[in-house]
């Protein structure tokens, strides 16, 4: 329950992420195994990532400002906690890979509910299905993840007008499938044991 500052070190959470006070993330890549509760805490970001990499399921409880959230653990499931809402001021990128191995971003409370997602930086999103997620906030919307999957109640997700083949790779150089896409961030498309505090 005390004040913790990481002085921009690596912190490796191999269980769950509990912050009921303050804590001062600074430049710190911060790597998360299980859980990440933020209830009534403050979660000070400063130019850190936090990186979600455990092979199992995580919840997010308690809204939070990140600077940089990043899930690229294939077939990962995460819940976010109904009503709560997560910004994110640098990058926010989830990417499974593959059409088989999508990250799940979901509301805890299950279908017809919703959390808030607030973008204000970039992102990268790919191979990732969303249920329940409310995007708002200054970066480039909707996201148009390549590889997305619509799981009911998003908003500013995916634009159904945008070209489906686009949706798939990413990639405006051509037009045919069977191509490698270019590693390009979406909001620059052209197209309009635990942790205690």
């Amino acid at each position: 329950s005390s004040n913790f500052n990481t002085n921009s070190v690596t912190v490796n959470v191999t269980g769950n992420f509990s912050n009921t006070s303050m804590f001062t993330a600074n430049a710190s890549a911060i790597n998360v195994n299980g859980n990440w509760d933020n209830t009534g805490g403050t979660f000070n970001a400063g130019t850190s990532t936090v990186v979600f990499n455990g092979a199992g399921a995580t919840a997010i409880s308690g809204s939070a400002a990140f600077n940089n959230f990043t899930c690229t653990t294939a077939s990962k499931s995460i819940t976010v906690a109904q009503g709560s809402t997560q910004t994110v001021g640098g990058l926010f990128r989830v990417d499974g890979s593959a059409f088989g191995t999508r990250v799940s971003l979901a509301s805890s409370g299950g279908a017809g509910t919703t959390w808030n997602l607030v973008l204000n930086g970039r992102h990268d999103c790919r191979y990732v299905a969303v249920q329940g997620s409310n995007a708002s906030g200054t970066a480039f919307l909707p996201i148009n993840p390549a590889g997305y999957k619509n799981n009911g109640n998003n908003t500013n997700w995916y634009d159904p007008a945008f070209p489906l083949e686009m949706l798939f790779y990413d990639n405006f150089e051509t037009s045919t499938l069977h191509s490698t896409p270019p590693n390009k961030l979406s909001s620059s498309w052209t197209m309009g044991p635990g942790w205690h505090t």
